[in-house]
């Protein structure tokens, strides 16, 4: 994506604020749903809502919307990925998780997508500065998730749910580089989210009928914050930064966002932030920042990092 000539330094800083205040708060109210909706109900309502504003906005100001069979076959096999599976499978592991543990767990995304960037026919070769990264996240990895720390709420089940999100984003993403080049970002995400919300909603009639579903203002307040805020506000955000920034540092978002839903988990939720915690975030945004440098140094194709926002670029959690 080519950046844009001009643009007031001020305005891109807020923007990069809002991108990382944006896509690091939803783990905060991804939480709060959960514990008054099933997740697929949670992402379902979410992004239906979500999915019919931005068709709408995208209609109202003409952007050019993929019409032709190909490439809105890939859009909504990217929207699945991203959506379905990424943020579903997110929305189950805070059934499990902190909000904090959970964010930091998918903050993995880049690392499963270097990885995936190495296969196939033209796949992208790895330093030894890049594999020393992939060894320090994936010990970061392993930090985390054993054994757990007692005073962070924990399970397999969330772990291995969050870390399943993780590859389902990087495998979208890293798909979505190379079959969706050169279709508009805002008309991309607006058919991945209008299809993702009905398709879990189907999946919360099939797999989630017997849990409790509370719609109290909590629930609400969860469904209207991350239709708006994360899905709207984060991606609008994103894609001005992405034209006015270099990708290097733009995609550098993903390492702040789960500083600011670890920070906002303990703040109001009483998520403690336990030494594991703490080393295991640290050392798995440490070998992000080696695998980020070896790309630098060496002047190659990036990778950037996904949180979990549906688009043809990254998506939000």
């Amino acid at each position: 994506m080519e950046r844009a000539p001009s643009a007031s330094p001020s305005a891109v800083a807020l923007a990069y604020g809002l991108v990382c205040v944006a896509w690091g708060s939803t783990y905060l109210f991804i939480k709060l749903g959960v514990d008054v909706l099933p997740p697929y109900l949670l992402g379902g309502a979410r992004f239906s809502i979500a999915g019919a504003l931005l068709v709408f906005w995208c209609l109202a100001t003409r952007r050019p919307m993929p019409l032709d069979r190909q490439t809105l076959a890939r859009i909504v096999l990217v929207g699945v990925l991203f959506l379905v599976l990424g943020n579903g499978l997110l929305n189950l592991s805070e059934q499990h998780l902190a909000s904090g543990l959970a964010a930091l767990l998918v903050v993995s995304t880049p690392l499963w997508m270097t990885l995936l960037a190495m296969t196939g026919q033209g796949g992208e070769r790895l330093s030894a500065l890049g594999w020393a990264g992939v060894l320090v996240s994936l010990a970061g990895v392993a930090l985390l998730v054993k054994p757990f720390e007692s005073g962070v709420q924990s399970s397999w089940v969330g772990v291995a749910a969050a870390l399943a999100a993780s590859l389902a984003w990087a495998i979208g993403a890293v798909y979505a580089r190379r079959r969706l080049r050169g279709v508009d970002p805002f008309a991309a995400s607006a058919v991945e989210t209008l299809v993702a919300g009905p398709l879990m909603l189907a999946v919360h009639l099939m797999v989630e009928r017997g849990q409790p579903v509370l719609w109290n203002g909590q629930a609400w307040l969860a469904v209207g914050y991350l239709a708006t805020v994360g899905s709207i506000v984060g991606f609008t955000a994103f894609v001005y930064i992405a034209h006015h920034m270099p990708s290097s540092k733009s995609g550098t978002y993903a390492y702040v966002n789960p500083v600011v839903a670890v920070l906002l988990g303990w703040w109001f939720l009483d998520e403690p932030v336990t030494w594991r915690l703490a080393i295991g975030g640290v050392t798995i945004l440490a070998g992000l920042l080696l695998l980020y440098f070896a790309r630098v140094r060496e002047d190659v194709r990036e990778v950037q990092p996904v949180p979990g926002e549906a688009a043809a670029a990254p998506a939000d959690a």
